[in-house]
Formats: C-alpha cells, structure tokens, sequence
C-alpha cells in the first residue's frame, strides 16, 4: 500500500481522466471545486471531483456536490477510499453538507459505505434519465 497515495488533481487533468474511464457521463459540469487522484505506482487509476451544486435549491455555500468518480477498476475499493477522504477534505473546509446523484439501477454502495444515505429516488435529470439523491451530514466537532 506504501506505492498507493492521494493527490490533488488538476481540473483538466480530472475531466480528462474522467471522460475516458467514468462508466456512463462523458460531459463535465461547471462550478469545479476541487478534484482528489488516487495514484499507484506514480499513475492516476483514480478520481473523484467535486463542485457546486448544478440544483440551485441545493446551493447554498455549505453544500458540495460530487459531480464524478471515475477509476480504471486496478484497486480493490478505490471508490469508496476517494470518498471517504474527500469528505475528510470537504469538513476541513467548512461545508456542512455533501450530495451524490447516482443512476436509479446502481445501488450505492460506495457513497452509502461513507456515511450517505438515500434522500430522494426518481429524480429526474435534464437528459430525462432518472436519479437517485443521496446525501451525507457533517456533525459539529462540539455535538
């Protein structure tokens, strides 16, 4: 595990990675955050990008949305790693609260291992496909 580490990832370089290896979405959304890289033996074989909500109801400066999670299927759980230490990342900044659409047929196992749980199901998309909504809490240290 010593030749396997997290890195930041630039917005180019993760639209590119995601573009190539996300299972379904080949577009990007505006309104980058930030993107964390799974790296092993010095090359990305995965991640996870986060920005603004693209639902305005949901954008109120204390919410991210996890917009991809893209890996080549070389790591055994590099999914739910990146998730669960880009939400480590997401508290450190402040916000309160993160969210992950996921393609209704698709469990969510990954995003529910974080700690995320199912707020909506049926959502419908711009594309007319429909999404499943969860959403993950951040508890105040003093709670």
């Amino acid at each position: 595990m010593s030749n396997m580490v997290f890195v930041p990832v630039s917005y180019v370089d993760a639209k590119k990675f995601s573009c190539e290896n996300h299972l379904y979405l080949d577009t990007f959304p505006a309104g980058h955050v930030f993107s964390l890289g799974f790296t092993k033996r010095l090359h990305l074989v995965g991640v996870i990008t986060w920005g603004r909500p693209t639902n305005q109801h949901y954008d109120d400066g204390y919410t991210l949305q996890g917009y991809r999670l893209a890996t080549d299927h070389s790591v055994r759980n590099m999914g739910s790693m990146l998730i669960a230490r880009s939400l480590r990342i997401i508290q450190l900044l402040g916000y309160k609260r993160a969210i992950s659409y996921v393609k209704c047929g698709y469990r969510g196992h990954q995003v529910r291992a974080c700690g995320f749980f199912l707020e909506r199901s049926n959502v419908i998309a711009r594309d007319g496909s429909r999404l499943q909504l969860f959403t993950h809490y951040f508890l105040r240290e003093n709670q």
